[in-house]
């Protein structure tokens, strides 16, 4: 098992901290299919799930799943 830690600028912020466990290579995946400086990532309270768009073309919306701990 391999890990990762990533700092990202963070533009804005709004809600409560949060720690959840995602698999790095997904996330870099779809960053690359978004093909893009600015994503914004959407952490819905009733799920666990990251939501990724590119927030100058919303046709393009990717769902990353977290890991089990």
């Amino acid at each position: 098992i391999s890990s990762s830690n990533e700092i990202l600028d963070i533009v804005s912020y709004e809600g409560d901290e949060i720690n959840i466990i995602y698999d790095s290579k997904f996330f870099i995946d779809s960053l690359k299919v978004i093909d893009t400086e600015n994503v914004k990532i959407e952490f819905p309270k009733e799920r666990k799930v990251a939501i990724l768009k590119n927030i100058d073309d919303d046709s393009l919306i990717l769902i990353i799943a977290p890991q089990k701990a």
